[in-house]
């Protein structure tokens, strides 16, 4: 009996055999906003959110906030980092990003 060939190895098939295996998910978004719009929505979507320029990694960034969502939000998402940059004469360039692990 020769082997099967159960068609491509996608993150959907190889899980289906394999119980331990967990497929995750990640949104990621760039967008700029003033700094006083990104002061608005951080309160109306984080209100305890405290951006700070401790503890960020990578690029060079002005502030950024990780924070663990306790209950996961809708959707799925566990996690969110926000990363800014603010500009001298521009809006605020924010990299946003959501994850379920």
């Amino acid at each position: 009996m020769g082997a099967r060939n159960n068609g491509p190895r996608t993150a959907g098939n190889v899980c289906a055999s394999c119980p331990s295996c967990r497929v995750t998910a990640a949104a990621h978004a760039r967008f700029s906003i003033t700094r006083t719009g990104l002061d608005a929505w951080l309160k109306e979507a984080y209100p305890d959110i405290r951006l700070t320029s401790e503890d960020c990694s990578g690029t060079p960034v002005d502030v950024c906030a990780h924070i663990d969502l306790r209950p996961e939000a809708e959707g799925g998402a566990m996690a969110v980092d926000i990363v800014v940059r603010y500009g001298e004469d521009s809006p605020a360039v924010v990299d946003f990003s959501a994850y379920d692990v």
